[in-house]
């Protein structure tokens, strides 16, 4: 399915995956520039690993976000055209590494068309990639905000900013 849907509609496509025993493996990011080249790289990878649990998720980014202040809030991604998301799911784990292989065969093929990411698309492992949610300005002023209101770092089960006065940790 191609095309423009309501917010609430998205998640009709994640449903099978929200049964009890399936696991997720997912990658995200912002792409710079909706370009043809990007386009031919993500189709091109996906229709080579492509199986029943492949969902992938192009968000257009722009209009209203892009008059928001970066400071504003936490959110860093508004001067990117889209946000990408490639999530692959299974309910049987002999077949684990192969679809986290698919899934990072997809992300191999478009990362460089992209930079950074959306923080609620972070997989398990991909801990260090918080540098890339969040831009340095961004990322200080959270760890100081964590500092002074969430010392015991309770606020860590997304993106973990930890409460420190360090600079960019």
């Amino acid at each position: 399915l191609m095309g423009p849907l309501p917010y609430p509609a998205l998640f009709k496509f994640s449903e099978m995956g929200e049964l009890r025993g399936f696991a997720h493996f997912t990658r995200s990011q912002f792409v710079n520039r909706a370009t043809p080249a990007f386009f031919e790289a993500l189709s091109q990878a996906t229709l080579e690993v492509l199986n029943p649990g492949t969902l992938v998720q192009l968000r257009p980014l722009g209009g209203e976000l892009r008059c928001i202040p970066a400071p504003s809030t936490a959110f860093a991604g508004r001067d990117h055209d889209l946000l990408l998301l490639v999530t692959h799911m299974t309910p049987d784990p002999k077949s684990y590494a192969a679809v986290q292989g698919a899934n990072e065969h997809i992300f191999a093929a478009v990362r460089p068309y992209g930079a950074g990411t959306y923080g609620n698309y972070i997989g398990l492992n991909e801990e260090g990639r918080v540098h890339e949610v969040f831009p340095r300005a961004t990322f200080e002023r959270l760890a100081h905000l964590k500092a002074e209101w969430d010392v015991e770092n309770v606020f860590s089960r997304n993106v973990n900013v930890r409460p420190t006065l360090h600079e960019w940790v």
